[in-house]
Formats: structure tokens, C-alpha cells, sequence
């Protein structure tokens, strides 16, 4: 069989091939490959690739100067251009957090407004409320005083049970009042402590906020 010529060309295509594979180009592998030749000339042409392929890279990583310095000017432009815009986009965060705070206080405002307005209406109706409950105990007290009266006089019976059936509806009636004056007034409570839940909650994030 006759004995495989290496080249410096078969070398080179060898050594590309196993470099492209992941492989380590070394002389027994690139020998392997080619099926013959010597240690020492598959040694002299390999290492001439790799001068080769070192002038490659060498050359590859080194550029002309202005190459490089319109390359820092554009990196320069780059860098300013995104500054620019990181600056705009921070303030526009700013401003929108400022219009956002602006709304949350007022409607803070307008929720301590309201529940100062609540406040007073349940006190006024609470104190509708105690006056009708001391009308309610006069009433008690007029009509146990008729009941005694009537007992000592015989007389004064059939007014007695006019005025103890008009005092029953005067009672009737203030209880009705009573009891849905009540009825607001837990209703004015239940908006009141939403408003002021919700009044906190403004707050709180009006605080998160700065």
C-alpha cells in the first residue's frame, strides 16, 4: 500500500475540520486523519497554520485608528442619547407621581370634608334621638298620673281612656321615629368609619408616594 503524501493543504483542511468539531487540532489526531505521513512534517505544516491562524486573529483584533475613534464617537453619541432618555423617562415618572399624590390629597380632602359632615348629622340626630326618648318618659309619667287620677275619680274614666289612647299613639309614633332615627344614625356610623378606612388608605399611600 502505497505511503499517504501529507501537505501543508491537507494539514490545514484537517486541523479546520477538528477545530470546527470542537476538537484539539494536535499531531497524533491531524496524523490520524490524514492517514499517514511523518511526525515531523505533519508537525512543520501544522505549526505553520497555527502562525497562521494567530496572524489571523491578530489582525482581526486590531483596528485602523480612525476605525476606532469613530467607533468611541459613536459610542459616545449611544451613551448620551440613552442618558437623555433615562432623564426624560425619570422625570416623567416623577411628574406622574406628583399628579398621582396631587389627586390622592384632595381626595383625602374630600373625604375628611365628608366624614366632618356625617359627624354632624349624627350628632344632630342623636340628639333628636335623646329628646325624643325624655318626650317618651313625660308621656309615661302623664299618663301613669292619669291612671291614678282616674282610679280616684270615677268620673274622669271615659276622658281618661281618650287621653290614654291618644298618649298610646303619641308613644307609638315617637318610637317609630326613635327607632328610624336609630336606623340612620347606624347607617351615618357605617359610612362614616368606610370614609375614614378609606381616608387612611389615602394617606398611607399619599406617604408611600413621597
Amino acid at each position: 500500500m502505497a505511503r499517504q503524501i501529507v501537505t501543508q493543504q491537507a494539514v490545514n483542511e484537517v486541523a479546520d475540520a477538528l477545530v470546527a468539531q470542537g476538537l484539539d487540532p494536535s499531531i497524533m489526531t491531524v496524523q490520524s486523519r490524514i492517514g499517514g505521513g511523518s511526525y515531523s512534517t505533519v508537525k512543520r505544516y501544522l505549526d505553520v497554520w497555527k502562525q497562521e491562524k494567530a496572524a489571523m486573529e491578530t489582525g482581526a483584533t486590531v483596528l485602523p485608528s480612525a476605525v476606532e475613534v469613530k467607533g468611541r464617537e459613536f459610542a459616545h453619541a449611544v451613551w448620551a442619547i440613552a442618558t437623555k432618555e433615562a432623564q426624560e423617562e425619570t422625570q416623567a415618572t416623577k411628574d406622574e407621581a406628583r399628579t398621582l399624590v396631587a389627586a390622592m390629597r384632595s381626595d383625602l380632602a374630600g373625604a375628611t370634608t365628608e366624614i366632618s359632615r356625617l359627624e354632624s348629622v349624627e350628632s344632630a340626630q342623636l340628639a333628636t334621638i335623646e329628646a325624643q326618648q325624655a318626650k317618651l318618659r313625660e308621656m309615661e309619667l302623664l299618663l301613669a298620673d292619669a291612671q291614678a287620677q282616674a282610679r280616684r275619680v270615677p268620673g274622669l274614666e271615659q276622658m281618661l281612656i281618650q287621653q290614654k289612647q291618644e298618649l298610646q299613639l303619641e308613644l307609638e309614633t315617637a318610637r317609630q321615629e326613635a327607632t328610624a332615627k336609630a336606623v340612620e344614625a347606624g347607617r351615618l356610623s357605617g359610612e362614616i368609619e368606610a370614609l375614614r378606612t378609606q381616608a387612611r388608605d389615602l394617606l398611607a399611600a399619599i406617604q408611600s408616594r413621597q
